[in-house]
């Protein structure tokens, strides 16, 4: 349980400097502004953010592209793995697990809303 949790730190580390170099690159050349919090935790917009780097024929941003790209499949091999692992084992899911992830990410959300209403 430890080493998959270093692992996912260890990937999430390589694809905050991924997607901070890409935020550089696009500043710079093209005056787009991406939010590299929200390429790292979220696949889509991370899916977004790489097909505008490869649309802009940019080699370095090419490079960097591919890098994430390959960072995201392998993210994706591991947590098949894993769900494979748990349905062998006959553990299952519950959908309240993720519900209260849900939860969690709107009330993370919020959070910020009541600090900036708390200085007013």
């Amino acid at each position: 349980m430890q080493s998959e949790f270093n692992q996912s730190f260890e990937a999430q580390g390589e694809a905050f400097s991924i997607a901070t170099l890409m935020y550089a690159r696009l500043r710079r050349m093209f005056g787009r502004i991406i939010d590299v919090m929200y390429v790292v935790q979220d696949k889509d917009y991370a899916c977004y953010v790489i097909a505008f780097a490869i649309a802009t024929e940019d080699d370095e941003l090419k490079r960097l592209a591919s890098r994430m790209q390959a960072l995201i499949e392998q993210e994706v091999e591991s947590q098949s793995k894993t769900s494979d692992a748990l349905v062998q084992q006959g553990t299952v899911i519950h959908p309240i697990a993720e519900q209260t992830e849900i939860i969690d990410e709107v009330y993370q959300a919020q959070i910020s809303h009541h600090y900036i209403g708390a200085l007013r």
